[in-house]
């Protein structure tokens, strides 16, 4: 059966009222929603009726909604103030995880002099967190779609800023490298449990679609702010980029704590009674789970061998044929399984746009990731920048973020026309990287810069138009699995991405003066953003994403279909 409605589905609400949630109603509060759904039934026709307006029908299904949560004893929303701390709370966790990531291209070269890492072992320290992460988000996304969100992201939270804490002080490389791969695991248990809880919680269109812009906006600038927060800590060592994280991370676990609630007042009963009465352990799908992990483990560390051993050498051809393998194996594996034990929900891919919102995540990171990396590298071993000199001169990028972030947060309907911003920003990231690959290294303010905000600004509208578009394309019960499978998606197309660059550039010249070798991995890099848009512009059917968000529930679309057809 179909989820429950939400205030963003644009259909008469009695259409998903599942029989297993009624059988949990108690008896002396059974007669009260039942007058309850009558009138919302009613008070829909009427408005649809008066208005012929789908949106006044959202509007009514929302109040009686809460008059019916209030009927079952659920918690009472939750003032305004306390949201916003929450989302706060959530947004510090995307941050930061990607912080994690993004402070370690300045941070690198330090470490593995620090540590004694040779040059084999030092991609491990992007690396270790990366795979970790991605492999391990999916697994966050079905705990937090099973249990308590809140309990999956507070452990979550709180063991990242202890294993930051521990790695700030550790002075033995092989346990620094295991400490950045467990630090992946625990960020991979707060995004989805945040994304579930955010849902859950702003459960009105246009401020679900705000908080949801901000939430993801938090993630674009920890890509370009993240340079600049390791330059100015590394000018007392890069252990207190490490410090700093766990400053913000365990205080902050407490504060969540207190501000998170212990259920949100429209969590809805399971669809299926039987799978309802079975323990949740048993619907984990940890067969799934194994062969999903396995799979982008061996993906991830076939593109991280391919670059350190070659392209044809059996370190890469090997981890590479084993993945495909496995992947195709773990989606037979989803295909047997019930709906409710399933890790990957396949329901999704029949939502309009999923597909191609799916391939435009694999957009973002790509271009943020290799402009980032390319011009480290290239200001620090070419030029001979110190650490917050090269900050300073990516520092154009973060800004640009936070001014192109503030659009859509400040007027959120921005996000309902993404068949119009996103070609658009498409186009400012193929401008901005034309710029950059005639740069040449040295035309800085008349080129680069230039470059720097087009492509920058243009990579936020992506980012955060997807990030929203895709998780409102679910309805909310697989809302972590939503939030996990974009951000596997944008770390998947960040590693792919670099790896592909660094194919590039070394095949070119391994002379990192040369400025065609770098011309070479930033062709690429305007290629791929200029199909990603295109097949986006060719395929995205704009008619079927629904004003306020793109809810669509494929069981009541079939319903409303045979109704036109006089079948029902």
């Amino acid at each position: 059966m179909s989820a429950p409605p939400s205030p963003t589905t644009p259909t008469t609400p009695t259409l998903h009222r599942p029989h297993s949630f009624l059988t949990r109603v108690p008896t002396s509060a059974m007669g009260e929603l039942q007058r309850v759904a009558s009138s919302r039934h009613d008070a829909a026709s009427r408005t649809s009726t008066r208005h012929g307006n789908e949106g006044s029908v959202i509007e009514e299904a929302a109040r009686v909604e809460e008059a019916e949560a209030q009927t079952l004893g659920a918690p009472p929303p939750l003032s305004s103030g306390r949201k916003w701390a929450l989302l706060a709370i959530f947004s510090l966790a995307q941050f930061l995880d990607v912080v994690l990531v993004s402070s370690m291209f300045i941070a690198t070269e330090q470490i593995t002099i620090d540590l004694g890492l040779d040059i084999t072992s030092s991609v491990w320290v992007i690396g270790a967190y990366s795979l970790t992460f991605a492999s391990f988000l999916l697994l966050g996304g079905r705990l937090s779609d099973l249990y308590s969100p809140k309990i999956i992201f507070l452990s979550g939270f709180f063991t990242l800023g202890a294993i930051c804490l521990c790695t700030s002080f550790w002075e033995e490389k092989h346990g620094f490298l295991v400490f950045r791969a467990l630090a992946g695991i625990a960020g991979a248990m707060t995004i989805p449990s945040a994304i579930r809880i955010i849902i859950e919680t702003y459960r009105d269109p246009s401020e679900q679609a705000r908080a949801l812009n901000i939430f993801g906006l938090s993630g674009a600038l920890g890509n370009v702010l993240g340079l600049v927060i390791a330059g100015v800590l590394m000018l007392a060592s890069w252990r207190w980029i490490f410090r700093f994280f766990s400053i913000l991370l365990m205080p902050g676990t407490f504060l969540g704590f207190w501000l998170i609630p212990k259920r949100a007042p429209h969590i809805r009963a399971e669809k299926d009674a039987e799978a309802q009465a079975e323990p949740k352990w048993r619907r984990m799908d940890g067969l799934g789970c194994a062969l999903m992990l396995s799979t982008l483990i061996m993906f991830i560390l076939a593109l991280t061998n391919g670059n350190i051993n070659g392209w044809p050498s059996a370190n890469f051809i090997a981890p590479i044929a084993i993945s495909g393998v496995l992947f195709v194996l773990f989606f037979v594996w989803e295909s047997t399984l019930k709906e409710s034990h399933a890790l990957f929900q396949l329901k999704a891919l029949k939502y309009p746009n999923f597909l191609i919102l799916m391939l435009l995540c694999l957009n973002p990171y790509t271009w943020w990731a290799c402009t980032q990396a390319q011009w480290a590298i290239y200001f620090q071993a070419v030029r001979h920048y110190t650490p917050i000199d090269t900050a300073a001169h990516l520092l154009p990028q973060g800004i640009i973020a936070m001014i192109m972030g503030a659009i859509p947060t400040a007027i959120p309907r921005v996000l309902n026309y993404p068949h119009v911003f996103v070609p658009i920003a498409v186009v400012f990231q193929v401008a901005g990287m034309i710029l950059q690959i005639f740069s040449y290294g040295d035309k800085y303010w008349s080129r680069a810069v230039p470059g720097f905000v087009l492509g920058s600004g243009g990579t936020t509208w992506v980012f955060t138009g997807i990030n929203v578009a895709l998780i409102q394309q679910c309805p909310p019960e697989i809302a972590g699995f939503a939030g996990a499978l974009a951000n596997v998606l944008f770390q998947i197309g960040a590693v792919t991405g670099l790896a592909i660059q660094s194919a590039i550039t070394n095949a070119i010249s391994r002379d990192l003066s040369n400025w065609r070798a770098t011309q070479g991995g930033f062709w690429f890099v305007m290629s791929w953003s200029a199909f990603t848009g295109l097949m986006f512009l060719i395929f995205f059917d704009q008619k079927k994403a629904q004003a306020g968000g793109l809810s669509y529930d494929p069981n009541v679309e079939e319903v409303k279909k045979k109704e036109a057809g006089g079948n029902i």
